[in-house]
């Protein structure tokens, strides 16, 4: 796969600063193909296996790249499909989706999009004489039906969070006010804002829950120069998944930048709720007594805890002469 990679890298008329952006895009749709299709590629041998991610990759490669996602947007709409792949699609489904499907067909100039290619609920409800909440029950039960369900929603839902994370941790970074994370790369907040937009087309293939489309909403309009602020990108982050201790770790991080000692620890008694690393909550109630100028406080804290778990980050605290930051920041992964 590295080798195939590299060789989509050099196609003609591609620019190599694209290529991490693309890269990243690919990697999700092989993640995507094995959560949708787990039992069909557990059932393959390794070569069938490699055989279909590579064709899987040039796919996604050659759509991404010649026409980005509105092949993905216009192209896979139903009144768009020829006879037999309209057939193929009913025939697995219960006899109210097609019944619905058929009045969608019947009446394909009602069926109104928005320039992004998602279906405009409300106005295609008015045009056909359907009320919208029953549309969008059926559209999402239809959405059900064709693999688009919870798992996709979960999948995308992470992608999401990650990205608004890694726009405020990017941001940061890009000012000098946050050491480096665990990757490499540069910082570079703009790119997690084009994987932000492509997530948004992603998810146009089905009604979104009200705090994804809330979310998603505030990407409408574009980014001022200045851009996004950070806080409220991992406040958006939280919103999309307050059980999640590793966001409310960034969002203390965000909280300890801004000096906002209040949301600080509020995020850490959060996090610590949802059985996280206690080392890291303790690196965290350090830095927060050492900010309230409790430097000798905050020094026991961390010789207690590191008595009971000899952690070498806890070691590093103790022989160091800084205000912690930046000994263990959480990764943005969400799984």
């Amino acid at each position: 796969m590295p080798h195939l990679f590299r060789k989509l890298r050099h196609w003609k008329g591609f620019h190599a600063a694209h290529h991490p952006d693309l890269v990243e895009d690919l990697h999700q749709e092989l993640a995507l193909d094995c959560l949708k299709n787990r039992e069909l590629i557990s059932g393959l041998t390794v070569r069938e296996r490699h055989g279909r991610w590579f064709r899987l990759v040039e796919n996604h490669h050659y759509q991404l790249l010649t026409r980005g996602m509105r092949r993905l947007d216009r192209d896979a709409r139903v009144d768009r499909l020829a006879d037999s792949q309209v057939q193929a699609l009913l025939d697995p489904l219960p006899p109210k989706l097609q019944t619905f499907i058929a009045k969608m067909l019947a009446k394909p100039d009602h069926m109104q999009h928005l320039k992004n290619g998602r279906l405009n609920a409300a106005a295609t409800a008015r045009n056909i004489g359907m009320d919208p909440r029953e549309l969008r029950a059926l559209w999402s039960k239809l959405a059900n039906a064709l693999g688009y369900g919870e798992e996709y929603l979960t999948f995308w839902r992470h992608r999401l969070v990650e990205a608004l994370l890694n726009y405020a941790v990017d941001s940061l970074r890009d000012d000098g006010l946050l050491e480096p994370t665990h990757t490499h790369s540069s910082p570079d907040p703009n790119r997690s804002l084009r994987r932000i937009k492509h997530i948004r087309a992603e998810l146009s293939r089905r009604p979104l829950p009200p705090d994804m489309k809330s979310v998603l909403a505030q990407f409408r309009c574009p980014i001022s120069p200045k851009g996004m602020a950070p806080d409220l990108a991992v406040r958006l982050a939280c919103k999309l998944q307050p059980q999640s201790p590793t966001v409310h770790l960034w969002h203390f991080e965000i909280a300890m930048v801004n000096k906002d000692l209040p949301t600080a620890i509020r995020s850490i008694r959060i996090a610590k709720q949802y059985a996280i690393d206690p080392v890291l909550i303790t690196l965290a109630r350090a830095r927060i007594l050492k900010a309230r100028g409790l430097t000798r406080l905050a020094h026991r804290l961390l010789q207690r805890s590191h008595a009971l778990h000899s952690d070498r980050r806890l070691s590093r605290a103790l022989q160091g002469n800084d205000d912690l930051a930046g000994i263990c920041l959480p990764p943005i992964s969400l799984g």
